[in-house]
């Protein structure tokens, strides 16, 4: 998980964040999971999770903080990326994404 990837009002990248947390994983799925409060207004916290079997969730890195001072945007972007550490090349398949809203 990388946290605080900041942009400019051109959305061109400023710093390429800090590596909070990462895993290593056996076989060849993985269920992410994120729990984010994008409602307006400062102090709003986002938490993640993987599974290996889709039923047992274990935290991935520290809750963070979301930012509220964006000029240009109000939420938040969370995207799947694959990075290649070993070798160039590599993929991700993605086969189902879901959002919900927590009710209230």
């Amino acid at each position: 998980m990388t946290d605080n990837i900041t942009m400019d009002r051109h959305s061109n990248t400023n710093n390429k964040g800090k590596e909070e947390a990462s895993i290593s994983i056996a076989g060849n799925k993985i269920w992410l999971r994120a729990y984010a409060d994008i409602h307006p207004g400062p102090g709003h916290t986002a938490t993640f999770f993987y599974s290996q079997d889709g039923t047992a969730f274990l935290p991935l890195g520290p809750s963070v903080v979301l930012n509220a001072n964006w000029p240009f945007f109000m939420g938040y972007r969370f995207g799947i990326f694959n990075y290649a550490t070993r070798d160039l090349g590599g993929w991700v398949e993605i086969r189902s994404f879901t959002l919900e809203a927590k009710p209230k």
